[in-house]
């Protein structure tokens, strides 16, 4: 992963916290899988609890089309 990239990842995730109840319109703000894809990578390298429950809500909650296998393979 670039390093242009992982800061992208890295603000849709603390941005999404920081927004309130309602994680799931800033991620979707983001408009592209791609960009899903990085977030799903670093929720798999990093230990971010708060964050990867707030991703999986995303994920499960919302079905965001492709992410909840993708948050499935990551979690597995």
């Amino acid at each position: 992963m670039k390093r242009h990239e992982f800061d992208l990842a890295a603000k849709i995730i603390h941005g999404a916290g920081a927004r309130g109840g309602e994680p799931h319109h800033w991620i979707r703000a983001a408009d592209g899988f791609s960009t899903l894809a990085m977030v799903c990578r670093i929720m798999g390298q990093f230990d971010l609890a708060d964050d990867a429950m707030m991703l999986k809500w995303v994920c499960t909650e919302h079905a965001i089309p492709g992410l909840k296998a993708l948050y499935k393979d990551i979690a597995a």
